[in-house]
């Protein structure tokens, strides 16, 4: 609501898709000028239009709600990782701490709250189906097949999703022991195939013009734009401009995982829970795949926070690890305090 009269060229784009779409009048595949960031946002914020009536708002509806399935997921996979107290506390410092999250997960931007929906949902997904492999559980296909599908979708909506993506079918490799030529990987190759359905047939028409987004990828050094990531990363979390050297961001961005998934792990393998370890295992394939695919691509000299999003949710799960388990056992009015806090 308090966006609504945004004048950010973005959302203007956003907001023509989605009146084209409510009315009828086209059905573009990707955001309007771009050979990329596929539409499924917006096409929610074209539901909303003919829900009730097309305006800013009414479009602005559809990111709002990808934004609130989204937190869903972030406190799913923080109750999976260190119990309610610490899903609760992702959840607090997710939606209300980090300027970016309003910025884009309230502010229509083509596909940006799509885009970390369906990496989360992934990486959900990817260590829970990783974890009962890996115990010889019986899963039906169909699981893999969602994933598969979540996967598909997500690669349609933006490739800032390939390390989700990669993380996700690594845990499930390892936690298949290497057997993965079976009924479930196929099921989730064509899950994956139908999801990415509009981009591939987009593409097969104009000669694979997505794909040339990749040729930024390992473009330029990475000791020149690991500094950047670094103090992008300081300002992802609501904190500012760093007045600290970037090397000592690093140390504490890298302690911070430490802190937070070492306690998890001890109690995982103590109690022998093979779902929090994959969960931990995930989160650790993750964070150096996103970081190098960043890194090492052109897009880390645009100065804006945009292409560091999908580590926001990740940030403020690895926080909300150190502080549940810290005031697990405190009193109710202690938590209240904590949360008004925040």
């Amino acid at each position: 609501w308090v966006l609504r009269y945004s004048i950010d060229a973005d959302r203007g784009i956003v907001q023509l898709m989605a009146s084209h779409m409510a009315e009828g009048r086209a059905w573009p595949v990707f955001f309007y000028g771009q050979a990329y960031m596929g539409s499924l946002e917006p096409m929610l914020g074209a539901l909303f239009c003919l829900l009730f009536g097309t305006s800013a708002f009414a479009v602005a509806l559809g990111t709002a709600l990808t934004a609130f399935l989204l937190t869903l997921v972030v406190w799913r996979m923080a109750r999976a990782l260190a119990g309610p107290w610490a899903a609760l506390y992702a959840v607090a410092l997710f939606a209300t701490v980090s300027p970016a999250f309003a910025a884009y997960m309230a502010d229509p931007r083509g596909g940006y709250a799509m885009a970390l929906l369906l990496g989360m949902l992934c990486l959900h997904l990817g260590a829970r189906l990783g974890s009962r492999a890996f115990q010889r559980e019986q899963v039906s296909w169909r699981w893999y097949a969602l994933l598969g599908l979540a996967a598909g979708v997500a690669w349609w909506t933006s490739g800032i999703v390939a390390p989700a993506l990669a993380a996700a079918a690594l845990v499930i490799a390892l936690g298949l022991r290497g057997r993965i030529i079976s009924l479930r990987i196929m099921a989730g190759l064509t899950g994956f195939l139908v999801g990415a359905l509009p981009w591939l047939l987009w593409n097969v028409k104009r000669e694979w013009i997505s794909l040339s987004m990749g040729e930024s990828l390992g473009a330029l050094p990475f000791a020149e734009t690991l500094p950047l990531l670094m103090r992008r990363a300081w300002e992802l979390l609501g904190l500012g401009q760093p007045a600290l050297p970037p090397y000592v961001i690093g140390g504490i961005l890298l302690l911070l995982p430490v802190l937070a998934l070492a306690p998890a792990l001890r109690k995982a393998m103590r109690a022998r829970d093979p779902a929090v370890l994959f969960h931990i295992l995930v989160l650790l394939l993750y964070i150096p795949l996103f970081v190098a695919a960043y890194a090492s691509s052109s897009f880390a000299r645009i100065d804006t926070l945009r292409y560091l999003l999908p580590l926001l949710p990740i940030l403020f799960i690895l926080l909300a690890l150190i502080l549940g388990p810290l005031l697990a056992r405190a009193p109710l009015p202690i938590h209240v305090v904590a949360l008004a806090l925040l």
